[in-house]
């Protein structure tokens, strides 16, 4: 049974000891990271130690800009045992003008001006700890701000508590279908390690699988977008978890009753030039194009060529691909298939070949057909 948060030691605190207590056990599972429990405890209190240092303490706010789910978690918790106040620069921007400190990763590889970036050193502990240098928000104050909404000890443990039925195990290990600037996936990495849990932050089944999560959250039309072209086995026990225009989501394999949930229509012209775009963004992509494909008796199929790096994870570079597409253009811009190739068609003036593309998918399938 959870225990209840002191008043001396916080809701930061109290997360931040019952995650170490987990030791190697993984709290936080991505493609390429494995996190265990005492290992984040020790980033976040090392942050602390960082933002010490820097003159943050009881009432001061810090704003953070990361497309990094660990730095999130970690500099929230930090704030938390200093009693200051957090919020996103990315989603919460008004916090960006009046926070005390600025804090970014540069996701995009520019600094906010005035900014502090964070980088590997903030994981190191920059002098001992003492007692009495986490004094814990004060209670009753509002110290979280996501999505524009400011929360407090008391109201942040309304919100767990209501999420107590779906970690009805320990180790309960639920997917997060949102961005780590994403309110609700940074509420629900709390709630998950409030309760014990293990958050599986990716768009990929195989990951899901392998880890044997049992509740995906997010809206039906984002796993369907994830589900596009997976040929692994169904997922018979995994649920959907949520609230959507005031109806309990169905179970998921409701969803794959019918076979493929997503039916792709023509996308706008437009469209292809902007997933491009957008695919060529991804690390580990060097090209990428996106083009239509006939199958017989079914609408086309949204494809997409994507040129590699050499060494690059396909299943990181294709999960972050479907994200993406979605936040771009809802389920209909997320290409039904990824195939990987050397170089991609252009015609004389520099422009993608589009047809080409659809015409050497086409006769691959005609190689494959032959006995």
């Amino acid at each position: 049974m959870k225990r209840e948060t002191g008043a001396e030691l916080g809701l930061a605190g109290q997360i931040l000891i019952d995650t170490a207590r987990r030791g190697g056990n993984p709290v936080l599972v991505a493609p390429g990271l494995r996190l265990g429990g005492m290992a984040l405890a020790q980033v976040a209190r090392n942050m602390a130690l960082h933002l010490l240092r820097r003159g943050i303490g009881r009432g001061a706010l810090v704003a953070l800009r990361s497309d990094d789910l660990v730095v999130s978690l970690a500099s929230i918790l930090a704030v938390g045992l200093l009693g200051g106040r957090w919020a996103s620069a990315g989603v919460d921007a008004a916090g960006v003008d009046a926070a005390n400190l600025l804090l970014d990763t540069a996701p995009d590889g520019q600094l906010l001006p005035g900014a502090v970036l964070v980088d590997d050193t903030w994981a190191t502990q920059p002098m001992p700890e003492s007692e009495g240098m986490f004094p814990g928000v004060a209670v009753g104050d509002d110290w979280l701000c996501l999505g524009g909404q400011w929360f407090s000890d008391a109201m942040l443990l309304v919100r767990f508590r209501a999420d107590a039925a779906v970690f009805d195990q320990p180790g309960t290990a639920v997917v997060g279908l949102g961005g780590p600037e994403e309110p609700e996936q940074l509420l629900l990495a709390l709630s998950t390690l409030y309760h014990g849990g293990m958050l599986v932050e990716s768009a990929e089944p195989e990951l899901w699988r392998s880890e044997g999560a049992k509740l995906v959250a997010g809206r039906p039309e984002t796993v369907a977008a994830c589900l596009v072209g997976w040929t692994g086995e169904r997922f018979p026990a995994l649920q959907l978890w949520g609230k959507a225009d005031g109806r309990s989501f169905p179970a998921f394999n409701q969803l794959r009753e019918s076979g493929d949930p997503v039916a792709n229509e023509a996308p706008d012209a437009s469209l292809f030039d902007l997933l491009d775009q957008l695919f060529r963004q991804i690390d580990g992509v060097t090209d990428a194009m996106t083009f239509m494909v006939p199958k017989p008796g079914r609408p086309d199929r949204l494809t997409a060529f994507l040129v590699l790096e050499p060494g690059a994870d396909l299943p990181r570079v294709t999960s972050e691909a479907r994200v993406a597409a979605l936040r771009l253009g809802g389920r209909n811009a997320v290409p039904g298939r990824f195939l990987v190739a050397d170089t991609l068609p252009r015609r004389a003036d520099g422009l993608p070949d589009r047809e080409a593309c659809r015409d050497r998918v086409l006769a691959a399938r005609r190689r494959e057909k032959r006995p």
